[in-house]
């Protein structure tokens, strides 16, 4: 199967094959522009002038601003004789960039069923709906039988409030709308600072549960970017440590995913690691996956440095969310919900057009759900069209 993401325009541009006429007439014009944010863009024109001389701002080329605005990362990749593109963003603005930083994104490539958003009338993506879910309705996970009810809880939309949410080893630290801020006392709790109140609460009393052996860690990254790796590796440590009680090797075990003997020895010895974190310049799918069939399987957290440059230098999100991921992998609990809930998997479709909204699938464990915290299970990904 061809992937949908693929070449960029300066692979098509020095194509012999490819003539500027037959990339105008049979490639479509969707490309995904490859600076810090990846945003999706309109190809519009092809100039004949290199990006070396065309100016974009204060006088500056298309590759001088590339380089200042994007990073050298991104600089890198272009060819200061290649010609200048003109693509245009969604509010119709147009941006003259590199071809080399334009990767191809054709939407005829994608499933049609992907393509049609919301084409189906309530009734037949109903109908559609219950036929997905009867094709998974029983599976198995390791030795474990899992069924799916077909008929859910209701057919309206529910909304469902915020719950109250248990931190730390004591019964008493919790958080909740409306409650006092127990990290900032005298304030009230909002909607509005759900999300970073809840940090505060974890960074604060800590995880439901952690444990105190030592995780036998390894570092995955290119092989130039190791010492870039290794100060990733050291925040995250430092905030695993220090806010979730987990102790992760002082030094990892390196492997260049680049390199082929690296890569040989980690498949060998990936099995006494507890966990991988994998580094990325920027994330990229090929990279990606290709850490993941590399591990087999073993437990992976990924973090890319453009992920950290994005925040303009403050990286203390990005390694909370990544260090959070990494403990939740290997068994910790940042937090509960009071009263727990009954082991159900709900599945949330979103189909309604043109707006945005959320698909979702979360396990909710309840209290007499046995745990495989620490057991291996593997699963085949399966297709459903």
């Amino acid at each position: 199967m061809e992937r949908i993401v693929q070449k960029t325009l300066a692979d098509y541009l020095a194509d012999d094959s490819w003539s500027r006429g037959r990339i105008e007439a049979e490639l479509d014009d969707q490309f995904v522009f490859e600076r810090p944010d990846r945003r999706t863009v309109t190809l519009v024109d092809i100039l004949e002038e290199p990006v070396s001389e065309v100016e974009v701002e204060d006088g500056k080329s298309v590759l001088k601003y590339a380089r200042q605005e994007y990073g050298d990362r991104f600089a890198e990749r272009i060819d200061d004789t290649e010609p200048t593109v003109l693509v245009s963003f969604d509010s119709g603005d147009i941006y003259s960039a590199a071809p080399s930083l334009l990767r191809y994104a054709p939407t005829d490539k994608r499933p049609d069923e992907v393509s049609q958003l919301a084409a189906f009338g309530p009734e037949e993506r109903w109908q559609r709906t219950r036929e997905f879910l009867d094709v998974v309705r029983g599976f198995e996970i390791g030795n474990v039988d899992v069924t799916v009810d077909t008929d859910p809880i209701r057919r309206e939309v529910s909304r469902y409030g915020y719950p109250t949410l248990w931190f730390g080893r004591d019964e008493a630290v919790k958080m909740a709308v409306g409650m006092e801020n127990q990290t900032r006392p005298g304030q009230k709790i909002t909607e509005e600072y759900w999300n970073p109140i809840k940090s505060g609460y974890l960074e604060k009393f800590g995880p439901r549960r952690t444990f105190g052996d030592l995780i036998e860690t390894a570092l995955v990254f290119p092989d130039e970017e190791y010492e870039a790796a290794l100060e990733a590796y050291e925040s995250i440590r430092n905030y695993t440590e220090e806010k979730l009680g987990l102790r992760l090797n002082e030094r990892p075990a390196p492997f260049a995913y680049d390199v082929e003997e690296d890569v040989a020895e980690l498949r060998e010895v990936s099995e006494p690691f507890d966990i991988t974190l994998g580094f990325l310049p920027d994330f990229d799918e090929e990279s990606y996956y290709r850490l993941i069939d590399i591990l087999d399987g073993h437990p992976l957290q990924v973090v890319t440095q453009t992920g950290i440059e994005d925040r303009n230098g403050h990286d203390e999100d990005v390694v909370e969310n990544t260090a959070v991921g990494l403990a939740a992998k290997l068994g910790v609990v940042p937090f509960t919900i009071e009263g727990q809930l009954s082991t159900q998997a709900y599945l949330g479709f979103n189909a309604d057009g043109g707006d945005r909204g959320t698909a979702s699938a979360v396990m909710l464990s309840g209290r007499r759900t046995k745990s495989f915290i620490g057991r291996k299970i593997r699963t085949r990904p399966t297709a459903v069209v």
